[in-house]
């Protein structure tokens, strides 16, 4: 009996929503986004090519890594290969591209090939890659105010809001996902999202000024978009990416009500993994598929090519992270990613010509910090985890120092019991510009960084690294669109380390 009604939930849930399109009603039934969040919303469908692409050539057998070489003991648990990897970690799809052949194909935990799944902020890129070509046919550009799309923004301070900022993540706007729950879930339940959009008229900061995720941003793009265009997002993504591309499924774009019909840009395509790789493969190759440029060169190359602006967090351009394992050095790298809630992933390595896409029910760590270690072993080469000389956490330990006299002090606190992870201690200057805890405890990224990773909250000190050597480190405030550069001034005193892990304790 129990079974009969929880196969039923849906329909009474769907049923509900129907009656009453109300966004506190939609939270309360279904309260937790899902990966099957395509069976309650509204559906536009993007169809499969009329002539699916052969872009990969399929291995007989699968072919993957031993895991130890590339995923930390800590994440892999009791995990000795990659089936049971895949099944403690929630995933439900592994894809491993290199040189144009699938290495490995996995569905675990219940999934299957032809099952769609939502693929949450990877829905960002995608928009993102809409409005580039968009940019590329002269119908969009990068300075372009939003006021001109929406008039409503001219009217208040958003009126400085350009495309640039949107696509950034550094629109001033109010609105934070990680730290704001609420007003996150208001807008992904919203039965009306032009409408919520046009009245959100809350800015924090200038624009250009300041980091901060928020979908509501992609929302914006989206509304744009269709402006520019002419058409709705479901016909452009049609036109412009599935059916050049030739995409072997079809794909559902939620929409926030019928009524309503708006195409939730921000993170509401339901996708299948084969056609997430072939998004991978048209970024890989700077946008040509089959001899014709969909996507401007100029704009992957944003994306593979990471700098410090003056306006744009380093780790993010145009909705996609570069934030991920540091091989050689934080700007030297050139492996890029979209993410998407619960650990929806397309991982792409320019260098190593590796393409990897995972999707899943659950994130328990953050996948691209192993994926740059697998993009390494697939290509022969070492890392942190098989090589002690390209690890130099022994080295982290020590006093900082910036040009305007803020100091860092890192110590080794030693493995966490609890975890097994290697914890560092950064004490921090009191004084310093951005306002954080003055004590806090970090973890080990890879070989060459440390962070703290919660939801509302990155750090990460990234090290400099010359000759073998640690001589510095930048300081990785995520909200900040600067990084500061710390020269390491010395070792620690053994009787200062020892006060300090006394006060810890």
């Amino acid at each position: 009996m129990f079974h009969q009604i929880q196969r039923l939930l849906p329909v009474v849930a769907l049923l509900f929503i129907t009656l009453q399109s109300c966004t506190v009603t939609r939270i309360g039934v279904f309260f937790m986004p899902s990966v099957a969040d395509y069976k309650v919303f509204p559906l536009d469908t993007i169809k499969a090519s009329s002539q699916p692409s052969k872009s990969f050539e399929e291995r007989a057998t699968a072919f993957m890594p031993d895991i130890k070489t590339w995923v930390p003991s800590e994440l892999r648990g009791k995990a000795t290969n990659i089936d049971e990897f895949l099944k403690i970690t929630n995933t439900t799809s592994l894809l491993v591209l290199r040189n144009d052949t699938l290495l490995f194909e996995s569905y675990a935990n219940g999934h299957k090939k032809e099952d769609p799944q939502v693929i949450f902020s990877v829905t960002k890129g995608i928009t993102s890659m809409l409005a580039a070509i968009a940019i590329k046919d002269g119908k969009l550009s990068l300075d372009q105010k939003v006021s001109e799309f929406i008039p409503e923004f001219a009217k208040d301070d958003r009126s400085d809001i350009t495309i640039y900022h949107l696509m950034n993540m550094v629109s001033g706007l109010q609105f934070d996902d990680k730290k704001d729950i609420a007003r996150l879930s208001v807008l992904y339940y919203n039965p009306n999202q032009s409408r919520f959009v046009k009245n959100f008229n809350k800015v924090q900061y200038q624009p250009g000024s300041h980091f901060a995720y928020k979908s509501v941003s992609t929302q914006i793009l989206g509304m744009c978009l269709e402006a520019a265009t002419g058409k709705k997002l479901k016909d452009y993504l049609q036109e412009e990416l599935w059916e050049p591309l030739g995409m072997e499924y079809d794909a559902y774009y939620t929409k926030d009500s019928k009524k309503s019909a708006n195409n939730r840009s921000f993170g509401g395509l339901a996708v299948r993994s084969r056609d997430l790789l072939r998004i991978g493969q048209l970024l890989l190759n700077k946008g040509k598929w089959e001899g014709k440029q969909i996507l401007p060169e100029s704009y992957v190359e944003s994306l593979m090519n990471r700098e410090m602006n003056e306006d744009t967090y380093w780790g993010y351009s145009n909705y996609f992270w570069r934030d991920g394992y540091i091989d050689k050095g934080f700007l030297e790298d050139r492996d890029f990613f979209a993410a998407g809630y619960r650990g929806q992933y397309i991982y792409v390595n320019p260098d190593k010509n590796v393409i990897i896409v995972r999707q899943g029910t659950k994130e328990a760590f953050r996948w691209p910090l192993i994926f740059g270690r697998l993009a390494s072993i697939l290509s022969e080469q070492d890392t942190d985890l098989t090589d002690p000389c390209i690890n130099y956490d022994v080295q982290f330990e020590g006093v900082y120092e910036s040009p305007n006299g803020e100091k860092f002090e890192l110590l080794y606190k030693g493995v966490n019991p609890d975890n097994h992870k290697k914890e560092w201690i950064i004490r921090k200057d009191i004084k310093q510009t951005l306002k954080t805890k003055k004590i806090l405890v970090a973890h080990r990224f890879d070989g060459r960084t440390i962070g703290i990773r919660k939801f509302s909250y990155v750090c990460r000190a990234i090290f400099d690294i010359r000759d073998g050597k640690v001589v510095g480190m930048h300081y990785d405030d995520q909200r900040a669109v600067d990084m500061r550069y710390f020269i390491k001034k010395g070792e620690l005193p053994l009787q200062h380390r020892k006060e300090v892990l006394a006060k810890m304790k």
